[in-house]
């Protein structure tokens, strides 16, 4: 089982658990309406390599960066927001949109390849 100095939950290879905190992450999104295609998750716990420091990759895909019925603005700004409304340390949201989520983007051709649907 893995752990992390002062958080409150414990992350380990259950991955139970794991979709546990995205499922209570993916809610929150949708608190703040924001307009979710689909969710990934990639990385290390998608592949079954995670270790005690490995963070959830979550691809957070979106018609658009918006949120509570405004415009947030480019992709960094929208990620400062996705990561602000987390209560996990774990999680580490990657917003892309819609349009851009293909196989012409390497990004997205990864997370297509090697990324299990969530959402």
């Amino acid at each position: 089982m893995a752990k992390r100095k002062n958080n409150t939950i414990i992350v380990s290879q259950n991955y139970i658990l794991i979709h546990e905190i995205i499922n209570k992450y993916i809610n929150e999104l949708k608190k703040h309406n924001i307009d979710l295609v689909s969710v990934y998750l990639f990385g290390s716990y998608a592949k079954g390599t995670a270790t005690e420091f490995s963070d959830i990759d979550l691809a957070i895909i979106v018609n658009k960066f918006a949120a509570d019925g405004k415009d947030i603005g480019d992709a960094i700004d929208f990620m400062s927001f996705l990561m602000k409304i987390t209560n996990s340390n774990y999680i580490e949201p990657h917003p892309i949109l819609k349009e851009d989520f293909d196989e012409t983007y390497p990004f997205a051709l990864e997370i297509l390849e090697s990324g299990k649907k969530i959402l």
